[in-house]
Parts: structure tokens; sequence; C-alpha cells
């Protein structure tokens, strides 16, 4: 029954994370960070870099590669803010990218235009 509980608490956190406002992929250091390791692996298996010229066998490499990318992932981790959104989630906007035309104050108690009419 417990893993009931975790989902709850994990479905809650997700409409938590819902409400916060978003940034644009390019401004997340995490993908940079990742996107840079993957050229890198991807780079050194095309061309089949001699790792041997620095001693390293190629499992060695790969375990270093991994260790590498877990730490740095996991400082990344502790330094994010904010989430990463969708251009149409991005702030400045209400997601989907469209106007709110429903009336009513919004987010700072300010009213739409067409109510003061």
């Amino acid at each position: 029954m417990k893993i009931f509980a975790i989902l709850k608490t994990l479905w809650a956190s997700r409409d938590i994370a819902a409400q916060m406002e978003t940034k644009n992929w390019y401004a997340s250091k995490t993908i940079w960070f990742n996107t840079i390791l993957f050229a890198a692996a991807a780079v050194t298996n095309i061309f089949g870099y001699d790792l041997r010229q620095w001693g390293l066998d190629e499992n060695v490499y790969n375990a270093l590669a991994l260790v590498a990318a877990t730490v740095g992932n996991f400082c990344l981790r502790l330094v994010t803010k904010q989430p990463v959104g969708l251009p149409s989630q991005s702030v400045g906007g209400p997601p989907g990218g469209q106007p709110d035309t429903g009336g009513g104050p919004d987010k700072r108690g300010n009213l739409d235009a067409g109510e003061l009419l």
C-alpha cells in the first residue's frame, strides 16, 4: 500500500511543478551539458579515437565517462531552480501560448481590459 502513497505524492508534486514558471530548453545548463557529453561520445566512437595513447582501455574510458556524466548531472541538479518547458509554456505567457481571454484577475490581481468596460 505504500506504493500508492508514493504515487499520490508524485502526482501532487507534478501539479506543483506545472504551476512554476518554466524556462526555454536552451537556457538549461543540464541540457547543454548532456548535449556536449553526447557529442564527445559520438565523435570518439565515430572517428575511433585511439584511447591507448593515454593508457586507457575502452572499458576504463567508458566507466570514466559514466562517472563524469553522473557527477555532472548530480551537481547541475543541485543548482536547478526552474523546470524546462516547451516554448509555448515559457516565461512571459500562459500555457499554450494563447492570450488569456477568460477575464478575471491575473496572477498579480490585475483585471483583464475587457472587465473594465
